[in-house]
């Protein structure tokens, strides 16, 4: 199981922000985030964890921006409603900042997830 840790920058007009964890399990896509106040950080306004079936999952990819400065996970679902609920999701899109100490971490999770993918059709077959 990769776990990658990510941050969500400007929630609800930067007023939020969020910090939580992305993980690939046999066969969920789970993001679990704990929403604060963007000025102290003091405040937990909630915690919110959204699994999705990893059917339901479209791709995952990593880029980097700014010459490396900051890495960007994108995760895009089969459905428009696969996020609904998650901060900042839209169009059935999840964007996801990564630190760039957890950038191989990020990466072993994209590369996993290509792996399952590849592996699902045979699965489907059998």
């Amino acid at each position: 199981m990769s776990t990658v840790p990510f941050f969500i920058a400007d929630i609800w007009q930067g007023l939020l922000k969020g910090h939580g964890l992305v993980n690939l399990q046999e066969h969920a896509f789970r993001l679990e985030i704990q929403v604060v106040d963007s000025l102290t950080a003091l405040l937990k306004i909630k915690h919110l964890v959204h699994e999705v079936p990893l059917a339901d999952v479209a791709s995952i990819s990593m880029r980097s921006y700014l010459g490396g400065l900051y890495t960007v996970l994108s995760v895009q679902g089969t459905r428009m409603d696969v996020f609904a609920g998650f901060p900042r999701a839209r169009g059935g899109r999840c964007r996801l900042r990564i630190a760039r100490r957890d950038r191989q971490s990020c990466a072993a999770l994209v590369e996993r997830f290509a792996s399952f993918k590849a592996a699902a059709p045979q699965l489907a077959a059998a």
